[in-house]
């Protein structure tokens, strides 16, 4: 209840700004790129599924696998579970070779128009069957092609750039659960979204689990439909990884998915220099977060005669020191102690009430 309290009373609390904006018809908020949310670990598994049905910790322990959420739908007078990982791995031929990455940056399920005549649904090799077709009702308007089947695409592999492939809307591939009602929509490269990574940080590229991160690596880069797709059977993750042919940008991405740990040991790598007093900072950076102090900051706002600012050099030691507002601040409550003292604030009431 008071979670529920708490919510609505964030919710009533609006800020006139913000109020201008959707009475003016004005976004809330500014951006340069759109986001995807992609929840990458459940692909992950999904591609490692086919290789181990366990997973082995940095202790040599065996855990079992975190069970995948999936949404439980009812087709064909059964129940079945549907989820997004279902979507990229019976994609339609016409972009199967689609990497998972541009696979979320590109597509999106999307309900198929209806149709009143037969439409056959391509299979795996791009033939069309009598089993996979469905019927529904076309809106005026919607074409089709004569034979009911897609030309396929001609892999086009640019050096730096990503895979080419069809622009549309195609049918899910057998046995998706919503084969006969959904399919993939493909925009074009410039309206590709950035994917928002979500359920963890990416492995590192040289620690950890070299054999994770060459599997996540692969799983991101390589199209697949299955594990199997990934590497052979004698086969590691790593060896895999290296004969993989990855492209400029592919290489460049996978670089910015390390900038993070790079930085975390950065950061730790300064601290430890700190606290071993091998470094000389100024007086206004904090020894132990190094970040700086508000108090402090005022006191660096003149330039010399040559125009730079004097920053000096400050042992570690020096850091503690109190600086100007904190000194007043410890000013001011010495001298309302001692009012408050002179005019007989501490002194104890004595009780005259009989």
């Amino acid at each position: 209840m008071t979670k529920i309290v708490n919510n609505l009373s964030a919710k009533v609390e609006m800020g006139s700004p913000m109020v201008c904006m959707y009475l003016l018809g004005n976004p809330d908020h500014y951006k340069s790129h759109d986001f995807a949310v992609f929840y990458w670990q459940s692909y992950i598994r999904e591609a490692r599924k086919a290789w181990d049905q366990k997973e082995i910790n940095k202790e040599n322990e065996v855990i079992d696998e975190l069970p995948e959420k999936i949404a439980l739908i009812k087709r064909h007078g059964r129940v079945v579970g549907l989820s997004p990982v279902h979507d990229y791995i019976h994609r339609p031929v016409e972009i199967s070779g689609l990497s998972l990455y541009n696979w979320v940056r590109r597509c999106r399920r999307e309900k198929l128009p209806k149709i009143r005549t037969k439409c056959a649904i391509p299979s795996e090799k791009g033939s069309s069957s009598s089993s996979n077709a469905s019927e529904a009702d076309f809106d005026e308007g919607a074409t089709a092609s004569d034979d009911g089947s897609s030309t396929l695409f001609e892999e086009k592999q640019l050096e730096g750039s990503a895979l080419h492939v069809e622009e549309g809307l195609f049918p899910f591939l057998e046995p998706h659960p919503l084969v006969d009602t959904h399919g993939a929509r493909c925009v074009s490269e410039e309206k590709g979204l950035v994917p928002n990574f979500v359920g963890g940080m990416l492995p590192c590229a040289d620690q950890g689990d070299r054999e994770y991160y060459c599997s996540t690596m692969l799983a991101l880069f390589k199209p697949w439909r299955t594990g199997a797709d990934l590497k052979e059977i004698d086969e590691t993750w790593d060896a895999a990884f290296l004969a993989h042919k990855f492209s400029e940008r592919e290489k460049e991405l996978m670089q910015n998915f390390n900038l993070r740990y790079e930085c975390l040991d950065a950061r730790d790598d300064f601290h430890a220099q700190l606290r071993a007093g091998a470094l000389n900072v100024p007086a206004w950076v904090d020894g132990d977060n190094g970040y700086v102090q508000d108090e402090d900051v005022g006191d660096i706002g003149a330039e010399d005669g040559d125009g730079s600012l004097p920053i000096p050099e400050i042992q570690i030691n020096d850091i503690w020191e109190i600086g100007r507002r904190q000194n007043k601040r410890q000013s001011d409550m010495n001298t309302m102690n001692s009012v408050m003292v002179q005019s007989g604030w501490t002194e104890p009431v004595l009780n005259t009430v009989e």
